[in-house]
């Protein structure tokens, strides 16, 4: 088996960016094709079964095997599909808190091949992969800010837009609601 971490600090709180990574379900808001792609979720908590047809990487099951709110971690693990020539992978995501508006955003991985594939060639891939989970997390709140959106709380004197955790916004309706469906509310 192989080991592949990647990391990177993102300007985005640590409770915003955990509220939206850690709900199992979720992963195709934010990874490329997932708009294409397909899920479904059997079951709740620890032992959660995903099954993924991913239009770049075609079917994938998972099945929880780690959760905390605490560590702001999750860990699972591949129960079925080969992914690019991946026979087996674990995967644990965790968010470390950096200060208030800062956050490291890190996803590690073992994986083993395919025997007939280079492990090498499999860990980049692996790589590759998490390497897109976060780039992709990252934009679904950059986009955000991008729009305009001022997100700076006025101590509460404005009611104009108000949303818990972004404080005070200027979105219009529709910024709003895609913020809102994000967050799956």
């Amino acid at each position: 088996m192989k080991s592949v971490e990647i990391s990177r600090v993102a300007d985005i709180p640590s409770e915003i960016i955990w509220d939206e990574m850690k709900h199992f379900d979720r992963v195709l808001r934010w990874v490329p094709g997932g708009s294409e792609s397909t899920i479904s979720v059997k079951g709740k908590g620890v032992g959660a079964i995903r099954d993924i047809n991913l239009i770049t990487q075609g079917y994938v099951q998972h099945e929880l095997i780690a959760y905390s709110d605490t560590d702001l971690s999750f860990s699972y693990k591949l129960t079925d599909g080969k992914p690019v020539g991946m026979q087996d992978y674990v995967v644990v995501a965790k968010i470390i808190p950096i200060n208030s508006n800062k956050s490291e955003i890190r996803w590690s991985g073992k994986v083993e091949s395919d025997k007939r594939l280079n492990e090498d060639d499999v860990a980049e891939a692996l790589s590759v992969a998490l390497n897109n989970m976060i780039t992709g997390l990252i934009a679904l709140f950059i986009k955000f800010i991008g729009k305009g959106c001022d997100r700076k709380s006025d101590a509460g004197e404005e009611t104009v837009g108000w949303f818990p955790l972004f404080g005070v916004t200027h979105c219009s309706d529709e910024e709003l609601d895609e913020i809102n469906r994000i967050r799956g509310k």
